[in-house]
């Protein structure tokens, strides 16, 4: 048997069981469950101690930004270790005209089952299905207590007149790398084609104001949690000719666009602005731990994380 990390344990149960046909909503619950494993790690032995307590240690975790969100993609070096380990077996072919999707499974064939609905359970039966557990009361103990403090960072966010978005930008000549360990989310033919020229006002770094089929077009910036712009909803002001704004950056875009629900969506896309290719992948919902979860599933190498104006305000 491996000794196995507490997020190496849960990572490769949820991979072996989990497959196709998992809710958007399913699937960042399970992401953000990486979270406590994290914490599992990191505080191991005092699981083995009596009557320990965990609010101190669980706060002092989500005290400092860089605990927790500044440490790198966690599900990303997991997977390496589970690969390097001899354990998964990697496919990886090109999606949406110049990104690479890497797909990982488990070699052998386990026993397939849906995650249960609670989450606390879920990470408890993952963990003990491929790791030893001395104390399994003070396990579900501080699990209960890591994901009632994680989960009560996300109530403070508006879930219902605002927009969270989080946009990645290489160069052309890059091959963005997606990962999909399970479910579909990332399959090319739930995606639309469109083809877009856009006019991007360069008001401010944040606040997006385009002009597309001249129609006037603002997200007002409300601020940022983690790299996730926090916007106002899309709105149309009035129509608008070219002459009534002298600076500003057209932008044509290639994109393929998904939606997940009436309220998320993933959109890749390939531009060209002031003479030079890019490539974009942006994760959009009105619930922000959905775009956090979802940004696991990219590989942020080369990348450059901002808003289209901060972006094109650069370049």
């Amino acid at each position: 048997m491996f000794d196995f990390s507490y997020k190496e344990a849960y990572v490769f149960s949820f991979i072996s069981r989990v497959k196709k046909g998992i809710e958007i909503e399913t699937l960042s619950t399970l992401l953000l469950g990486l979270y406590v494993c994290d914490f599992l790690d990191r505080h191991e032995t005092t699981l083995n101690k009596e009557n320990e307590t965990f609010h101190d240690l669980i706060n002092e975790y989500f005290c400092e930004p860089r605990n927790v969100w500044d440490q790198g993609n966690l599900l990303l070096s997991v997977l390496r270790k589970l690969r390097n380990m001899k354990i998964l077996e990697v496919k990886e072919r090109e999606v949406f005209e110049g990104f690479s999707l890497v797909h990982f499974m488990t070699k052998e064939s386990y026993k397939k089952s849906s995650p249960t609905e609670n989450l606390n359970n879920f990470i408890i039966h993952s963990i003990k299905k491929y790791k030893v557990i001395d104390n399994e009361k003070n396990l579900k103990k501080c699990v209960e207590l890591f994901n009632e403090k994680l989960f009560s960072l996300f109530h403070t966010y508006d879930t219902g007149q605002t927009k969270h978005e989080l946009r990645f930008f290489w160069p052309g000549r890059m091959i963005p790398k997606v990962y999909q360990c399970v479910g579909s989310l990332f399959d090319q033919k739930n995606y639309n084609e469109s083809y877009e020229r856009d006019k991007y006002i360069l008001k401010d770094d944040h606040s997006i104001l385009k002009l597309r089929k001249n129609q006037l077009q603002i997200k007002n910036y409300l601020g940022v949690f983690h790299h996730i712009g926090d916007f106002t909803k899309k709105r149309r002001l009035q129509s608008a000719k070219d002459t009534d704004y002298h600076t500003y950056v057209e932008v044509l875009k290639k994109r393929f666009i998904t939606k997940i629900g009436p309220q998320s969506k993933i959109e890749f896309s390939l531009i060209k602005a002031q003479k030079k290719s890019w490539k974009t992948i942006c994760i959009e919902s009105n619930k922000i731990e959905t775009v956090l979860a979802l940004s696991f599933l990219i590989n942020e190498e080369h990348a450059e994380i901002s808003t289209y104006p901060e972006f094109l305000n650069k370049i």
